[in-house]
């Protein structure tokens, strides 16, 4: 296949992912900027961009809250730089290509394409995926491996934070990360740019395959 019939069927951007994870706690049931349950089986309507009304969730949130055995555990500066570079390493390992990463106080963003598509985006016809076992497939026609390698790279980031005294014993990452598929290179290319528009908006830690790591910036002054 020529690489314009690639591109007029999606190939070279299949496999590519936009991969997304929380600090435990972070986004809980009746947050005010929008919020869905695990396969949606409860949901706000509206969404960041455009929140439901003020208050009407604050009893779901109220009870979220209280579920907690804490309050959520935010990422300093170091921690930040800790997990980004973490994170990167393990995808690296597992054969991922990470063009960029970034690590905020309460979440991470990522664009990600794993081992099981070779690098014209193509898939690999039985591809060994390390940690993936059919126990872990998803019944619903999604590829598991996404969920399955940025989980053991969410472990990995959680032990190095641990060993290095940047969090307590308790756990760092929400349960689940969400992940979506890149439909295109206009898409690929707006992902990576939000990723990157991270490290100035939200004082992130940044890696890219060009720079390589990058600490969150100095605080703007008041």
């Amino acid at each position: 296949m020529t690489q314009t019939e690639r591109v007029a069927a999606g190939g070279p951007w299949r496999g590519w992912y936009h991969v997304m994870t929380n600090v435990r706690g972070a986004w809980l049931p009746g947050d005010p900027r929008g919020w869905r349950s695990y396969g949606h089986r409860a949901h706000c309507d509206g969404d960041y961009k455009n929140p439901p009304p003020p208050d009407e969730h604050a009893e779901r949130l109220r009870h979220a809250r209280t579920a907690l055995r804490g309050p959520p555990e935010f990422l300093s500066e170091t921690a930040r730089t800790a997990a980004c570079l973490a994170l990167v390493e393990r995808l690296l390992e597992l054969g991922s290509n990470v063009p960029a990463l970034c690590v905020t106080d309460r979440h991470v963003h990522a664009l990600v394409r794993f081992c099981n598509y070779d690098a014209h985006g193509e898939p690999i016809l039985n591809a060994v995926v390390p940690g993936l076992h059919p126990r872990n497939a998803l019944r619903d026609g999604r590829d598991p491996a996404p969920r399955c390698l940025f989980g053991r790279a969410k472990m990995h980031a959680s032990r190095e934070l641990g060993d290095a005294g940047l969090k307590s014993s308790k756990a760092l990452w929400g349960r689940r990360c969400h992940v979506k598929p890149v439909s295109g290179r206009a898409h690929q290319l707006n992902v990576y740019r939000y990723i990157v528009n991270h490290r100035t908006q939200e004082r992130a830690a940044l890696w890219t395959f060009r720079d390589g790591l990058l600490p969150p910036p100095a605080a703007k002054p008041r």
